[in-house]
């Protein structure tokens, strides 16, 4: 599966680069009042860096793939795992004046992998970062409910369009509004969520999403204890 992936990205990444070198000489003889033709190739670059990202994006979701066919399942401290991530993701967001925070309830045990779950909740860390405004607070919360471990991550960003709660973990959609910082990035082609679900779903748990009132978005994780 990984070298599959390989195979095709580099498949695809060959006729895009040439492409992209092809509009070179265009643009170089394109007079300057010529804006309909300018505005041609500036579209044309514009797709070019986005099928060069969603090319990307399918190698990264074909890897995750492998990586769910061959990681053996074990028994995982899941608040010793999370609040190992939420110290590590945590000194990466001061610069952008988010604080990250965890409420975890100890002694929970799921049975997985903690490389599929660090994935998980990375991916979900990542997207409610890019969501989220200058001064805002991203929640990891993790309780025991009878035989099920239930991560919360949650975020006051803009939330989604309540038609959009379950389409966000479709492969390569997107739910930007007005208003959600970065707009454009890796992230932007809809990997992340997708890749979340998989893996949670791998380890036979489900995932789903909730606006918070007044605003911001809560991702719900249910793992079998």
């Amino acid at each position: 599966i990984c070298r599959a992936a390989e195979d095709n990205a580099h498949a695809f990444k060959t006729p895009i680069a040439v492409i992209r070198q092809s509009l070179e000489p265009l643009r170089r003889v394109v007079s300057a009042d010529n804006q309909r033709l300018r505005r041609a190739i500036e579209r044309v670059d514009h797709s070019l860096d986005r099928l060069d990202g969603l090319v990307a994006s399918a190698r990264r979701l074909d890897e995750a793939t492998a990586d769910l066919v061959a990681e053996p399942r074990r028994p995982v401290d899941l608040p010793r795992l999370l609040g190992k991530l939420i110290d590590s993701r945590a000194a990466l967001l001061p610069g952008r004046d988010l604080r990250l925070r965890g409420e975890l309830s100890p002694g929970v045990y799921v049975l997985g992998s903690e490389a599929i779950i660090e994935t998980v909740i990375e991916n979900l860390i990542d997207n409610a970062a890019s969501f989220a405004p200058s001064g805002s607070e991203i929640l990891v919360r993790m309780r025991q409910e009878r035989d099920i471990a239930h991560i919360e991550v949650c975020d006051e960003g803009p939330g989604v369009l309540p038609a959009q709660l379950d389409q966000i973990f479709e492969r390569y959609f997107s739910a930007r509004r007005k208003g959600a910082p970065n707009p454009s990035g890796p992230e932007s082609f809809g990997i992340g969520l997708s890749i979340a679900r998989r893996n949670v779903e791998a380890m036979h748990g489900t995932i789903e999403a909730q606006n918070r009132i007044p605003h911001g978005l809560i991702i719900h994780i249910r793992l079998p204890l």
